[in-house]
């Protein structure tokens, strides 16, 4: 018998039986009127369920064998309980009577009962493995069976081709599929698409494709290159340029970063990522522009979010031939996201201040239309870290640009040096 102090809500565990026609306790836990427990009958289980003196149910399921792995489960959720042995699978209603147990798991047997003679593995209780020794119990030796010959093997399912036995029952070594390594095969080898690929002098790979590298445009072979301030761009499909937009860590819980859109009337259909907002190297949400086409041919281009939690299932239609204004501000009150002065939505609470925004590829292939008039705070921003595949704005582009915004708009950026 052991014993592991415990609070229970679903209970699982992997069990070998030493021989058939036993008879005794699997498993018990509970105190005074409310107790889960779990018979072995020869060759069927029986989980009952009490939960006081009038009301208990009871459900078995047959066909279980010795000298094998057997995974046993068995959850209660309010007034139902289910039994799972493998891939068999009863449940019970207890009526209007809930299972909240607090005490300990006896496995095994109990005290005050006969049990039966089983090796266990990989127990869970209350969803969490249980590591700890057990507080109490007898009879107990640890099994002599090779840990990989146990229920769920060390070596990895989907990498390892083998879980090669060692001199003891706990030494192994995994023998890896030609795609996997590490000590359990669980580390894909991924093909490295650049390997094979050679690129021209200001060129650099990326995803296989060669592409110039900032400041080099990618025209001309790479031998145009952009003024300081990055003001008007636009990207090939792997292209992407990373700005500092807190340099020094100056911004707390106060952002407002802005910046226009074109919307090319010629998008091709397709997914593609806007922009990333990185914090400590890690990818905490981006903006994304899709265009689909229904079955009539009609299309549509979205903007959204993702993940989508992040403003609440947030998505906007945006009109080809445009230009849109876009802006996220983050403050004491929230975070906003707003597209052409309209605010969508206000989460209730801000997130952290982005250090670092990636305009272009993040996950999907870059938006291929004109980005312009990126300011944080009301500044131009400059300040670029790294960016691959830039190319300047054409001159159509820009045009589209002007109109939009009217002469006022014009004249107004001119001044603060955006455009």
């Amino acid at each position: 018998k052991a014993v592991v102090s415990t609070q229970s809500t679903g209970i699982s565990f992997y069990m070998w039986l030493a021989s058939e026609s036993q008879k005794g306790v699997l498993m018990s836990t509970g105190t005074g009127d409310i107790r889960l427990s779990i018979h072995l009958d020869d060759e069927t289980l029986t989980a009952t369920a009490k939960c006081s003196d009038n009301q208990q149910a009871s459900l078995s399921i047959s066909g279980v064998t010795s000298q094998k792995w057997t995974h046993v489960s068995l959850s209660w959720i309010d007034t139902q309980v289910s039994l799972q042995v493998d891939l068999s699978q009863e449940q019970v209603l207890l009526g209007m009577c809930g299972m909240v147990l607090d005490g300990k798991l006896f496995l095994g047997g109990a005290p005050d009962a006969i049990g039966v003679i089983s090796t266990f593995a990989d127990v869970i209780a209350f969803s969490a493995p249980i590591e700890d020794v057990p507080t109490g119990g007898m009879g107990l030796t640890l099994a002599d069976i090779h840990v990989c010959r146990g229920p769920t093997s060390p070596c990895s399912v989907i990498g390892s081709v083998s879980c090669d036995e060692g001199v003891t029952n706990t030494e192994y070594s995994c023998t890896c599929k030609d795609n996997y390594t590490g000590d359990d095969c669980s580390e894909e080898i991924v093909p490295d698409p650049c390997a094979d690929t050679v690129c021209k002098n200001l060129e650099t790979c990326v995803a296989g494709d060669c592409v110039c590298q900032y400041p080099n445009l990618a025209s001309n072979d790479c031998s145009d290159t952009m003024t300081d301030e990055l003001l008007g761009f636009c990207f090939e499909d792997a292209g992407s340029v990373e700005f500092d937009t807190n340099p020094g860590g100056s911004l707390f819980n106060n952002f407002d970063m802005r910046f226009s859109l074109v919307v090319p009337s010629d998008l091709p259909v397709g997914n593609y990522s806007v922009l990333g907002f990185v914090f400590d190297g890690m990818l905490m949400a981006q903006l994304n522009v899709e265009k689909t086409q229904a079955s009539d041919g009609s299309t549509e281009v979205l903007l959204y979010p993702s993940p989508t939690g992040t403003f609440m299932g947030f998505s906007a239609v945006l009109d080809p031939g445009t230009t849109a204004t876009i802006r996220v501000k983050i403050d004491g009150s929230g975070t906003v996201l707003e597209l052409n002065d309209k605010k969508y939505q206000n989460i209730g609470m801000a997130i952290v201040v982005p250090p670092k925004i990636i305009f272009g590829k993040v996950e999907s292939a870059a938006y291929p239309g004109c980005y312009h008039g990126v300011t944080v705070n009301g500044k131009p921003v400059s300040s670029v870290i790294s960016g691959v595949g830039v190319k300047e704005c054409n001159d159509v582009a820009m045009e589209e640009l002007r109109i939009d915004m009217g002469n006022f708009g014009v004249d107004l950026w001119d001044v603060v040096g955006v455009l």
